[in-house]
This record gives C-alpha cells, sequence and structure tokens, in this order.
C-alpha cells in the first residue's frame, strides 16, 4: 500500500517536472543560442547612394525600416544590424531592391556556426532617404515597425508584416494599397485617385485623406477610425471590429456591415 502511494507521488512529480524540464531548457538553449547572433562581429553596416531610382522595393526584412523622402538627388541607405540585407538596383527599370533572408536557424559561416534563433529581438533600423522624384514604393514582410514620411508617389503599394505602420503626408497620384497584418496603422495626411484597404489584425487609423474615385475597405480584425477626411464612394465590408466617423464626408456610402458598430453620427 506504501509502495503504491509512493509510485504515485513519483508518478505525479514526474508529470510535473518533465514538462518544465523540457521547457526550461528549450528556453535556455534558445537564449544561448540568440545570444550569439549579437556578437558585435556579426553587426552588417551599409552606407550607400544610388542613383536614378525610381522605384523602391523593400522585403523580407526583420528590422524597423524608416523611409523619409527629402530634396535629394539620389537614395541613400543607411543600416547597422544583424541582417543580412543585400541591394539590388536594376538600371533597366531603375528599380532598387533591399530584401533579407529571415529565416530562423542556424547555418556554417566562416567554419563557424552563426545562430539566428529571435534575433528579431535584437533588431536594428533601416533608414532609406529618397527623392521627391521616387515613383513607386511597394513592402512585403517586414517584422518590424516602419514609418514613411513626406513621399509623393505615382503609386503606392504597402503590405505590412508583424508590427506597427505609420505614414505621414503622402501624396499618391493614382492608386493606394494598404494591407494589413499583425499591427497598428496609423496614417495622417493621405491623398490618393482610389485607395483599398485591407485588414489583418490590427486598429486602423486614418486622418485628414482625400480621395477623389473610389475607397474599398475589407477589414479584419480590429476598430477602424477615419476622422477628418473626405472620401467620393466607400465600398466593401467590415470584420470584426467598430468603424468610428469623426468630421468625414461621404458621397456615396455603399459599406457593408461586419461583427461591430458604425458609428456615422459625425458623417
Amino acid at each position: 500500500m506504501q509502495q503504491k502511494r509512493l509510485n504515485r507521488i513519483l508518478g505525479i512529480t514526474l508529470a510535473i517536472t518533465l514538462p518544465v524540464t523540457i521547457i526550461l531548457f528549450i528556453v535556455c538553449t534558445a537564449m544561448a543560442l540568440s545570444g550569439s547572433g549579437i556578437n558585435p562581429s556579426s553587426i552588417r553596416t551599409i552606407d550607400d547612394n544610388f542613383a536614378n531610382v525610381e522605384t523602391l522595393e523593400v522585403s523580407k526584412l526583420v528590422d524597423n525600416v524608416e523611409i523619409i523622402a527629402a530634396d535629394v538627388k539620389d537614395v541613400h541607405v543607411q543600416y547597422d544590424g544583424y541582417s543580412d540585407i543585400t541591394t539590388k538596383y536594376n538600371e533597366a527599370t531603375k528599380t532598387l531592391e533591399l530584401k533579407s533572408d529571415p529565416t530562423i536557424g542556424m547555418g556554417i559561416i566562416n567554419g563557424g556556426f552563426k545562430f539566428n534563433f529571435f534575433k528579431w529581438n535584437h533588431a536594428g533600423t533601416l533608414t532609406i532617404t529618397v527623392p521627391k522624384t521616387l515613383t513607386y514604393f511597394s513592402s512585403s514582410d517586414i517584422v518590424g515597425n516602419m514609418t514613411i514620411s513626406g513621399l509623393s508617389l505615382e503609386n503606392l503599394k504597402l503590405e505590412s508584416g508583424v508590427g506597427n505602420t505609420t505614414m505621414e503626408n503622402i501624396t499618391v497620384d493614382n492608386n493606394a494599397s494598404i494591407t494589413g497584418g499583425v499591427g497598428n496603422i496609423d496614417i495622417i495626411g493621405l491623398t490618393a485617385e482610389t485607395l483599398k484597404i485591407r485588414g489583418g489584425i490590427g486598429n486602423q487609423s486614418f486622418e485628414n485623406i482625400t480621395v477623389s474615385g473610389t475607397s474599398t475597405i475589407d477589414a479584419g480584425i480590429g476598430n477602424i477610425y477615419i476622422t477628418d477626411s473626405k472620401l467620393n464612394i466607400l465600398t466593401g465590408s467590415l470584420g470584426i471590429g467598430n468603424l468610428d466617423l469623426n468630421g468625414t464626408t461621404i458621397e456615396q456610402n455603399k459599406l457593408k456591415s461586419g461583427i461591430g458598430n458604425i458609428d456615422w453620427a459625425d458623417e
């Protein structure tokens, strides 16, 4: 009887301690591996200029991104961090492409091991200064926050990844397409002919935007705030979340409701 009781206690103890031990082992191993990824010798630095750029494309980055329009002739790229960012310029299309391989794993570099576990905890900042003559910008698969200001483009295609996106004073002659990922999107000052918004997981806030054509909203999970704006035709459908309009005028409303409230009080 006493032996059975002892066996039961040992069984319960093992059932509790074994999973905890495994979890602690995984966490400690991952922390140790990620620590090797922040060795100062692995820092990647970019400080370069690119001339005659009309199209800018950034993708697969595990860093914060800042894009600033200024009175300059060339695109200036500056980066200090741990990602292996590559830059590729196509002279025929005048396209500058920046991307990295955010694969989580282990590789052999220069005869030694380099670990990339949890390297987004040590994200750097990629700062791109662009001329106001830039005509097209696109982004996709960004793990990090993105800030964009002062761009005047023919077309815009922004696909958020994981992180918050902030845009200020953006002018788009034709089409602006914004797709949310996991994180909030805040836009202050946007003018476009058409606007297409596809929601992800997170709130979306639009202030002082003007769209002369059709604005299409296919919302995801999160609230949408449109403040002090002028929209011609609003169409699409809401997802899970509220739509709040404050000081916004809409000529034609064709928006379908989802799960949440639509406040048209200040329309």
